[in-house]
């Protein structure tokens, strides 16, 4: 039985509705009650297409591991997908195995396939692996079909978006910005060319004519000042713009 909620309309919506109702909502969705806890949302979208997916309690999505002939499903960041085509991955005793029937986030980027890894505990992970998660989340979209939510650390009961999700979006999105950034710099400012040995230790050196110099650097974002060895055509230097210890500032090569 399809019992809309008490905001929405208690029809289904004309398109003459729709104007009014995305000034207020990004979508609308009636709930369908159905077994085993699952719960069907159709959204009507801007496109007037109807979209439909399932929302998954942890219980249900275990159900999905391959066994009795049963798809194998797996969630990230909160969303579920249909991983059955890469059984040769995920198939019982296969290497990833142990991400089928449950959301494994954390294990995507550190690695950690044990019981104690393959969780969905994600606050104290850096906005680096934040980005990272998000692009194993679009590769999944991508290579794998689709399936629904599950309501818990990352949605809620309604399917809607929680304050972690969003965090984890937007930080993703900062590191993002961060590394379009650090490759800005790499091009403004070419790195040395860097070689150690045993017996002579390290040597940084510039081709071209350039000047090697020490940069003190801080992005955006309360990151630490971090510091490389940079190749400058001017002769110059500052604070923040080093010559090299023990090295002439016309040197072209320095010892380190």
């Amino acid at each position: 039985m399809v019992t809309p909620r008490s905001h929405f309309p208690k029809k289904e919506a004309r398109p003459q509705d729709l104007d009014a109702i995305r000034s207020a909502l990004t979508d609308f969705s009636y709930v369908v009650q159905s077994p085993r806890s699952i719960r069907r949302l159709q959204t009507y979208r801007p496109d007037m297409q109807p979209y439909v997916w399932v929302l998954f309690d942890d219980e249900t999505l275990a159900l999905y591991n391959g066994k009795k002939n049963t798809p194998l499903y797996l969630a990230i960041l909160g969303e579920v997908f249909d991983v059955t085509k890469g059984r040769r991955f995920y198939g019982d005793e296969k290497g990833y195995g142990g991400f089928v029937g449950r959301d494994a986030s954390r294990a995507f980027v550190t690695g950690d396939f044990t019981p104690k890894g393959l969780i969905d505990q994600v606050e104290d992970l850096t906005p680096e692996q934040f980005k990272s998660l998000v692009e194993w989340r679009a590769f999944y979209h991508k290579q794998y079909t689709y399936k629904g939510r599950l309501v818990g650390r990352f949605y809620n009961s309604e399917g809607r978006p929680k304050r972690l999700l969003k965090r984890i979006e937007e930080e993703a999105a900062r590191a993002k910005s961060d590394e379009e950034l650090q490759r800005e710099v790499e091009a403004q400012w070419p790195s040395c060319n860097v070689r150690w040995t045993e017996s002579e230790g390290g040597t940084v050196w510039c081709d071209g004519g350039a000047y090697p110099r020490k940069v003190f650097m801080q992005l955006p974002g309360g990151n630490k000042p971090t510091t490389k060895c940079a190749c400058f055509q001017e002769l110059g230097w500052s604070d923040l713009r080093q010559v090299y210890p023990d090295c002439a500032p016309d040197a072209h090569s320095c010892k380190v």
